[in-house]
């Protein structure tokens, strides 16, 4: 059995600029404050690190009430950001879900920076949630390393210890995917449909690393399915 660990943004989707348009929104609906010139690091992250980030440079106190405040509106805010921005999937992944999805020896999940609930709205949004049987979020973490450790926990619980971590692919577009993957063992799949080139992300040693999945084979290949 393989594992593959999706994360979403600049590897799944582009939104273009659909969360950050969400956030500063929220921001003016709880607060009262206007986001629009601050400057966050975003790529990669959790969105639990880069809220807390955010309240502390309009020195908004970090606590659990402000972020479900915050949350709620975010998610309020996200659909229709995402109709807005008009944001698309990227070249080849339908193809490459598609394929791994109709396999009975590939469980797809996700290890997403994005809270649940707003992984699920750009799922819904792009028609790729059905794909995904479960996940580890960035709603409740500040590190991505204790994200993916969070769903290597689901993992040995769901399958009573049977997957090994080296059975994991952590497919993501920055140097934190790489990263989470090694704290847990996992293989780490490096795609260049973000931010990042492929020179930025060879830099961090992937197990695989590719310039898109344009031929969903690379990946198979990689995992001994083809």
């Amino acid at each position: 059995m393989h594992v593959c660990l999706f994360d979403i943004d600049g590897t799944l989707i582009h939104t273009g600029g659909a969360g950050l348009l969400a956030l500063r929104r929220a921001m003016l609906t709880v607060f009262d404050d206007d986001a629009g010139s601050t400057e966050l690091v975003t790529t990669g992250r959790t969105d639990r690190a880069i809220v807390e980030d955010l309240f502390r440079q309009h020195g908004i106190e970090p606590t659990e009430e402000t972020w479900h405040a915050y949350s709620a509106a975010y998610l309020q805010h996200l659909p229709v950001a995402l109709a807005e921005c008009r944001g698309r999937v990227i070249e080849g992944i339908p193809e490459l879900l598609s394929l791994l999805s109709a396999r009975g020896d590939v469980v797809l999940g996700l290890l997403t920076g994005n809270s649940n609930e707003g992984a699920r709205h750009k799922l819904a949004h792009y028609e790729l949630a059905e794909h995904f049987e479960f996940g580890g979020f960035g709603g409740e973490h500040t590190n991505r390393d204790d994200v993916a450790r969070a769903v290597w926990s689901q993992i040995q619980e769901r399958f009573c210890d049977a997957v090994a971590a080296d059975r994991i692919s952590i497919i993501g577009d920055t140097p934190l995917d790489i990263r989470c993957a090694r704290a847990i063992g996992a293989q780490a799949v490096a795609v260049a449909t973000g931010t990042h080139s492929v020179e930025e992300l060879r830099g961090h040693s992937p197990d695989l690393l590719v310039e898109d999945f344009s031929d969903p084979d690379v990946l198979l290949r990689f995992l001994q399915l083809k």
